[in-house]
């Protein structure tokens, strides 16, 4: 652990993109400059608060907090909330973090406080208010309550606190509008405290375009006082507008309102106040540095992994369909049935035998989309929209449309292969031409990932991502087939050809021969085939060294037992040679070792640089 050294870490506590208020948070971490984070970004280790990067943990001096205090802390708070940080609330209370917004400063937001606030005003600073307060009522005070049931017939019925039942919901501002208090007097007088009444005050107006017409908006504009370091303030130029949702007498977020641009005109010069850095010069953009969050690091990972898994189901599914169609579909009918099930085309729960050609295509055609039970083409592309989302910043825009577009027009047409549910008759014309298309879109999706993404530390990971997977799937394609001894049939031997991607290649190196050490040759050992089990493990190999050099773990690489193996594979012919069931067992060995070393691999890297869970070997700054 480093000492404690440079300026505090200051980062932007956030919901996430679903909240209604993401941009603002987002903006303004942008603004500051300070590191937007959510809560499966941070964890707590030794009562302090540390953001997970790719390189290790980075410790958190300043959190600002935009997240409700109910949800912060699922250890001390609400449990079931996913979007806090366990242990928080010790990390504050040891002093080891400071917070900007702590849990339960909202009790100032509360609408109760408005009605109080001319007496706090002339209790505390012997003035008046320069701004008129709306004349509110909390009805915890006896008086006052009666007073307002008595002489207004219209007012706002809002819960004093967050998470009072308003029309079966609970809303944490205004309430749905104008409420008559006549059908309230009973809830309120079971519960005076809980609710606040508040008198409908006249707000601005702002214009908005809505089809072809100008309308009108209730609007509020927000603005902002900034400390400054000599117990002043100063107020910022400008400020935030939000306009009322349609037919809402109130303006919030959280029922429908809009943000709109703010502009002030002045005839004076405008202020010099700023909170935007000094212009960088040349030292400052040579020292550089991206901090990476785990979370993105994982989601670069397993975008690389779901887009080259459906990369490999769809070539399997276009395999498989067309075999079926073949004279030799019933000699190899048990193959694709194993390879369907292994790389899940087919769920869980079904038969892994028993099938017909025409009962395992309606079962995988039945089993092609998001809906499905089965690890299906359209759940993989789903997964890898999810994961890209949430690196969406590191996304050129085609890139980003092009996964998008890949999963909409495949679940589109997926859909209207049953325009009829219960038929199990389909277009099979639309669905070749479906995954054709979706083929040519994973292809480009491939290469914008290796051509148009910043090549930072974590970078490596998407390749890493795909590397593991391709490797595990070829080596489940070579298992299977030559278990099943298909490996030297003609129809075994296309299929792998086939499922590799490399028929034209094996023609052209060995036109006009059926021989299995040029196959394995060629699957296996060439260094030059894209994806050969050989050359792909290297190159992911070689990606593990560079990811663990990027961490700061300096010439030692953490993944040097996948290394130490990718030296001692088999020779060509170990791999040919063949036991007295006539079984290719050195093949199948390898494939089974292959597959084992990836699949450590991944677990590698998620335990040390998405969870952490390896603390003793991990580079921790404070």
């Amino acid at each position: 652990m480093r000492g404690e050294e440079g300026s505090p870490h200051i980062a932007l506590l956030t919901p996430g993109p679903f909240s209604e208020t993401f941009f603002e948070h987002a903006f303004l971490a942008r603004y500051l400059g300070v590191t937007l984070v959510e809560g499966k970004d941070l964890t707590v280790r030794d009562d302090k608060l540390f953001l997970k990067t790719f390189a290790g943990l980075e410790r958190v001096h300043v959190l600002l907090r935009r997240l409700d205090d109910a949800f912060c802390d699922p250890v001390e708070l609400r449990a079931d909330s996913s979007i806090g940080v366990p242990g928080l609330l010790q990390v504050m209370r040891a002093g080891n973090v400071m917070v900007s917004n702590v849990p339960g400063s909202g009790f100032v937001e509360s609408p109760a406080l408005h009605g109080f606030l001319p007496a706090i005003s002339h209790s505390l600073l012997g003035e008046r208010l320069e701004l008129p307060s709306v004349p509110t009522w909390w009805c915890g005070e006896a008086a006052a309550r009666e007073a307002a049931l008595e002489s207004l017939d219209e007012a706002f019925v809002i819960p004093t606190w967050p998470g009072v039942e308003m029309n079966g919901r609970s809303p944490r501002g205004f309430g749905d509008g104008l409420q008559p208090l006549a059908k309230w007097e009973k809830r309120i007088e079971a519960m005076p405290d809980a609710f606040t009444i508040q008198e409908l005050f006249p707000g601005s107006h702002a214009p908005r375009y809505e089809e072809s017409t100008i309308a009108g908006r209730s609007s509020v504009l927000r603005v902002y006082a900034i400390a400054d370091m000599e117990g002043g303030w100063s107020v910022m130029p400008g400020g935030f507008t939000r306009l009322g949702a349609e037919r809402q007498p109130s303006v919030s977020m959280q029922y429908g309102s809009s943000s709109v641009d703010t502009w002030v005109l002045s005839s004076h010069p405008s202020s010099t106040l700023s909170l935007l850095p000094t212009p960088m010069t040349p030292d400052d953009l040579a020292r550089k540095h991206r901090t990476v969050s785990s979370r993105a690091a994982e989601n670069l990972f397993w975008a690389g992994r779901y887009g080259e898994r459906a990369e490999n189901n769809t070539r399997l599914m276009r395999v498989i369909l067309s075999s079926l169609e073949s004279n030799d579909a019933e000699g190899l009918l048990d193959t694709m049935v194993d390879l369907a099930w292994q790389c899940g085309l087919l769920p869980p729960g079904a038969p892994r035998g028993g099938y017909t050609s025409a009962s395992l295509e309606r079962m995988l055609v039945a089993n092609l989309g998001e809906g499905s039970t089965a690890s299906s083409i359209g759940q993989n592309l789903a997964s890898q929209a999810r994961a890209s989302g949430e690196i969406r910043g590191r996304l050129s825009t085609d890139h980003w449309r092009t996964i998008l577009t890949a999963r909409n027009d495949f679940r589109d047409a997926i859909q209207a292969l049953h325009p009829v549910r219960g038929i199990e008759r389909y277009d099979r014309v639309l669905l070749t031409r479906t995954l054709e298309t979706l083929s040519s879109q994973l292809l480009a999706i491939s290469g914008a990932q290796g051509d148009r993404m910043t090549r930072d530390e974590a970078w490596r990971l998407v390749f890493a991502g795909r590397h593991i997977e391709r490797v595990a799937t070829m080596a489940t394609f070579l298992r299977t087939a030559v278990k099943h001894r298909q490996i030297a049939t003609p129809g075994g031997f296309d299929l792998l050809l086939q499922l590799f991607d490399s028929t034209l290649t094996y023609r052209s190196l060995y036109p006009g021969r059926f021989e299995v050490p040029p196959l394995i040759d060629l699957l296996v050992v060439e260094p030059t085939n894209p994806r050969g089990l050989y050359g792909v493990y290297k190159r992911l190999c070689t990606k593990l060294v560079e990811i663990s050099q990027a961490a700061g773990r300096g010439a030692h690489s953490d993944f040097s037992e996948a290394t130490l193996y990718a030296a001692s594979l088999r020779n060509l012919g170990a791999l040919c040679t063949t036991d007295a069931d006539g079984m290719h067992a050195e093949l199948v060995a390898v494939c089974d070792e292959l597959e084992a070393q990836v699949s450590a691999a991944a677990h590698e890297i998620s335990a040390r640089y998405f969870s952490h869970a390896k603390t003793q070997s991990l580079q921790v700054s404070s």
